[in-house]
């Protein structure tokens, strides 16, 4: 369910789109500065909201104090998006330079393709899509460039390269952007994922700064946004994917091809259905009626409702690894970490708190489990 302010900041960003059952945001922007500023504030989109009103001729409307913060923000996002942007470019040239395949993701990406200003789109990592045979070439390669790897990634060595698919590294002292690298793209407590090979095959190439890079088809692209979107509907989650469907050059057979491929039918039309309700214009019918004759299997009914909580990821990873092998590790690896893990996230290797937690959080979400 779309909050009022998600309503009224759509409906602002897209007039020509027939929002239903909105007024537009001007209205609050003359009666409701404050409480508006910070809840924009919180979304990090006060700078695109300026933008919007500088190139629409709007601003000179606005209380002085009001355009004044909206300014003060805008510059500020500038200068971090700067920094950003000369980190990413950092990494980028470095991964080029040594002939890693790779796929730019998420805000890196959709800044260029959607929102030609990176001060307008926030982002707090850089996130790349590898091949897994690069898995320790691109490791070193950080590593050499001063990022180190967030601890907490592994309770057991290999869990993450087994099961998280991902790695978190820290920058550089002095820089302030991460890098997450991902060797496959998951959605909804990690049932369903994107593998490398597929999505590198249709990828398109785009400029960066000066650099050639691969990203995700615009029909990939959109998978992936609906997945990320599911479970996350934060508010620039939402204006992403209007723009994406008002702006890629969407295949809609070739999506439907896709969905089918990745067995990711159901999440993704929950989310193109719901945003068809925010605008008719943004999906075609004829695609959500495609996709409703999807019916989830009880495993994905599972995992699309969170029935079981807490337990709704740990049941996606055995899920996808049926071996004894794999469970023992995935489930040793749960209750007894490894030592670095431990002083990780408690400054020392206090095994006694981290097994009491572990059974505090277990017993508590079985308590608030309802079956859906």
């Amino acid at each position: 369910m779309l909050s009022p302010l998600s309503l009224k900041v759509l409906s602002f960003l897209f007039p020509e789109l027939p929002v239903k059952g909105e007024k537009r945001l001007w209205d609050d922007l003359l009666t409701a500065c404050s409480k508006l500023l910070g809840e924009l504030r919180e979304e990090r989109l006060t700078p695109l909201i300026y933008m919007q009103l500088l190139q629409r001729n709007q601003h000179q409307k606005l209380p002085p104090a009001f355009l004044r913060e909206l300014s003060q923000d805008y510059a500020s996002a500038l200068k971090t998006a700067a920094r950003q942007e000369k980190a990413a470019g950092q990494v980028i040239k470095s991964f080029h330079q040594a002939g890693i395949d790779f796929l730019l993701l998420k805000g890196a990406d959709l800044r260029i393709r959607l929102y030609g200003d990176a001060s307008l789109r926030p982002m707090s990592d850089l996130d790349l899509l590898i091949s897994p045979r690069d898995i320790s070439r691109v490791r070193s390669l950080l590593e050499n460039l001063g990022f180190s790897l967030e601890f907490t990634c592994e309770k057991r060595p290999g869990f993450r390269q087994a099961f998280g698919k991902e790695l978190h590294f820290l920058p550089p002292s002095g820089d302030s952007l991460m890098v997450d690298v991902h060797w496959e793209v998951f959605g909804l407590d990690h049932f369903y994922y994107l593998s490398f090979e597929p999505l590198w095959n249709k990828s398109v190439l785009l400029d960066f700064q000066g650099i050639p890079v691969r990203v995700l088809s615009p029909e990939h692209a959109l998978i992936h946004l609906c997945l990320h979107t599911f479970r996350d509907d934060s508010l620039i989650h939402l204006i992403d994917l209007a723009l994406a469907l008002r702006t890629f050059p969407i295949s809609w057979p070739y999506l439907l091809d896709e969905v089918k491929h990745f067995r990711c039918p159901a999440p993704v039309y929950l989310i193109l259905q719901a945003m068809a309700q925010i605008s008719p214009v943004l999906v075609p019918e004829s695609v959500l009626n495609v996709l409703s004759n999807y019916q989830p299997s009880w495993a994905e009914k599972l995992v699309l409702h969170r029935t079981w909580g807490y337990f709704t990821r740990h049941f996606s990873d055995l899920y996808h690894h049926c071996t004894f092998s794999e469970w023992f590790f995935y489930i040793s690896s749960m209750l007894w970490p490894q030592r670095d893990y431990l002083v990780a996230i408690y400054g020392k290797p206090d095994r006694v708190r981290f097994v009491r937690q572990f059974f505090k959080t277990l017993f508590s979400s079985a308590n608030n489990w309802s079956p859906h």
